[in-house]
């Protein structure tokens, strides 16, 4: 039994990583996103301009930190880490309907970057150390 929770811990310090860096990757294009747009008719990756394409990265990353972040809190319980994750949530829905182009980037970097806080403040609470743990 104690070997299979500790494959389910890893699996989930896996899966919260994951989300984390995704999340932050989301931050990072979020900030690059214009310059793309600048130099895309010149290099021909226009298609970095698709709405949908956005749309749909988005839904999956959120989808993928909801899993992360729903697992950890089974075995920590933490509710502020629930509501940072709906606030993140809210400033990239609001981001994407209702800011303009200009600030645009700039809110949807800070819910990437909310969301990865979250998870990272996540994957602190479920982490638990073992003889195996270095440090």
């Amino acid at each position: 039994m104690l070997t299979s929770l500790r494959k389910n811990l890893a699996s989930l310090d896996s899966i919260s990583t994951v989300g984390m860096f995704l999340s932050l990757a989301c931050a990072v294009h979020c900030m690059a996103f214009p310059l793309i747009i600048l130099i895309a008719p010149l290099t021909g990756i226009a298609f970095f301009e698709n709405e949908i394409l956005e749309h749909l990265s988005l839904a999956v990353s959120i989808l993928i930190a909801a899993f992360s972040l729903f697992s950890g809190f089974k075995s920590h319980r933490k509710f502020p880490i629930i509501g940072l994750f709906l606030l993140a949530i809210t400033i990239l829905v609001v981001s994407n309907l209702f800011i303009p182009a200009l600030f645009k980037p700039w809110t949807d970097a800070l819910g990437a970057f909310s969301i990865a806080t979250t998870l990272f403040w996540n994957l602190r609470l479920t982490h638990t150390h073992q003889e195996s743990c270095k440090h």
